[in-house]
């Protein structure tokens, strides 16, 4: 049967301008035990093969439900008020999980004013093997040298079941790895390795590391196998996390994030570029594919390679020169010359695909708004939210997602830093969620304020007085 995992819930601490946020998914599976059957209670192998018959025909139709299958989120607030953060926070998880060489720079000043490190939880719900699972893991990060480095990490788990306890999977703390209580590595040999990896790899993850893993599956159960397994590849493999994209920055890894063989070559598409003759037929085949929906988005309009001439890579291997051009209107312009909100539709149109199909995607977007026109942002959110299969998370200044979307998938940024995140409360279907907003941000109305006060009179001083000293 298919492993299913998601994010359930994440908290944030110490990150940019959020001292504490906690936000959940909007498709809780610690619910999910309740409509599954109950184990067999026997040792009959006709018992055990009807229950996992039943337990995948009432996922099967769990997973259906039509209010069960796309989990979208999105931030909505005031700006500096800690959208960016939640961004920034699965740009560091798909780090430690292998989708960034390294963790970010120090010069990002990820990590709040006047603090030494941050910390990270993310906890996933997963379906593997007739078993719900819940996952946690716990990361503090500090500033090494040069980039964020890993200062401590938890990774652990329990079934799904009320009464059981968390399980300690992997620890890492005080440079040395525990698995439970004990130290992990214990012979000289086993020291040495560990040591260098993490000397090493300081700036990555101890706990997801590759050569841990390899010790790891000569000792962890079947059990704890497929835990391990369902993080580093069902979960990993499957996010994406795209920045705003500027003009001049387009890489290829947004491009076609989970075509393997194009994104680790990293070029910028707005500008030629060189590409091995072994996977230029691929690179045509995700493009016309692309296509199939970006015509649909942006009426008359494809994307085409255009073949320059053969050029040799850097290795001395053959290759071929291309460019992408944009075809409209029976003209053909450099992709390049396209607005921002065209490139942004385009880049996002591979990882949009595979939300919509996929239950274990998970794709989080920084300001999906930026140059989209609104009524096809509202059309965007509103048939994902009726058709996708897996997880959208993203920041937004563009209110129309209020009016197409449930009040659930809504999050919005508060004005306390120690409470970051928060819902709104006793609303109807029928209620006007983006009026009700704006009534919170004028009147007040919801748990915490969510909009600092600014004052038109005050902004129109501060401009008068510019004005002045520069006549």
């Amino acid at each position: 049967m298919q492993s299913i995992i998601r994010i359930n819930r994440v908290r944030l601490e110490n990150i940019k301008n959020v001292q504490a946020g906690e936000f959940t998914g909007n498709q809780m599976y610690d619910n999910i035990a309740g409509v599954l059957p109950p184990q067999p209670t026997s040792g009959d192998e006709s018992a055990k093969r009807n229950f996992k018959e039943e337990f995948e025909l009432q996922l099967e139709q769990y997973m259906n439900d039509k209010n069960l299958n796309a989990d979208i989120l999105g931030f909505y607030g005031q700006n500096g008020s800690g959208k960016t953060a939640v961004f920034e926070s699965f740009r560091i998880l798909g780090c430690l999980l292998g989708r960034e060489a390294s963790l970010p720079n120090k010069s990002e000043n990820l990590i709040l004013d006047g603090q030494l490190s941050c910390t990270l939880s993310f906890e996933f719900a997963a379906v593997a093997d007739t078993k719900t699972f819940l996952i946690k893991y716990d990361v503090e990060l500090a500033y090494g040298e040069e980039n964020m480095k890993v200062i401590s990490e938890n990774l652990f788990y329990k079934e799904n079941i009320p009464g059981v306890r968390y399980k300690n999977l992997l620890n890492y703390r005080d440079k040395e790895l525990y698995r439970g209580k004990k130290i992990f590595f214990t012979s000289k040999n086993q020291k040495a390795i560990a040591s260098k990896i993490i000397a090493i790899h300081s700036e990555k993850s101890v706990v997801f590391h590759k050569e841990i893993q390899n010790h790891l599956k000569q000792i962890l159960s079947s059990e704890e196998g497929k835990i391990l397994h369902l993080i580093t590849e069902t979960f990993a493999k499957n996010l994406v996390v795209i920045p705003n994209i500027q003009h001049g920055e387009f890489s290829s890894k947004y491009f076609m994030p989970f075509s393997k063989r194009i994104a680790e070559y990293n070029f910028n598409v707005l500008r030629s570029f060189v590409v091995p003759l072994d996977i230029l037929d691929e690179l045509k085949k995700a493009v016309e594919l692309k296509n199939i929906v970006f015509r649909c988005l942006i009426p008359g309009a494809e994307v085409v390679v255009h073949e320059l001439h053969s050029e040799s890579l850097d290795d001395g291997e053959p290759g071929k020169r291309i460019e992408l051009l944009i075809k409209k209107e029976g003209r053909s312009l450099p992709l390049r010359a396209e607005s921002a909100g065209t490139l942004k539709i385009f880049a996002i149109t591979s990882a949009l695909i595979a939300f919509n199909i996929n239950p274990n995607t998970c794709v989080v977007i920084d300001e999906f708004d930026s140059g989209v026109f609104e009524f096809l942002l509202g059309e965007i959110l509103s048939i994902f939210s009726e058709t996708g299969k897996g997880q959208l998370i993203f920041t937004s200044h563009n209110l129309r997602a209020l009016e197409v979307l449930p009040v659930q998938n809504i999050w919005f940024t508060t004005t306390n830093p120690e409470k970051r995140y928060i819902q709104m409360k006793y609303t109807s279907t029928t209620n006007n969620i983006r009026r009700r907003y704006y009534e919170a941000i004028q009147l007040g109305g919801m748990s915490e304020s969510v909009y600092t006060e600014t004052n038109k009179s005050t902004i129109k001083r501060a401009f008068w007085k510019v004005g002045r000293s520069l006549e």
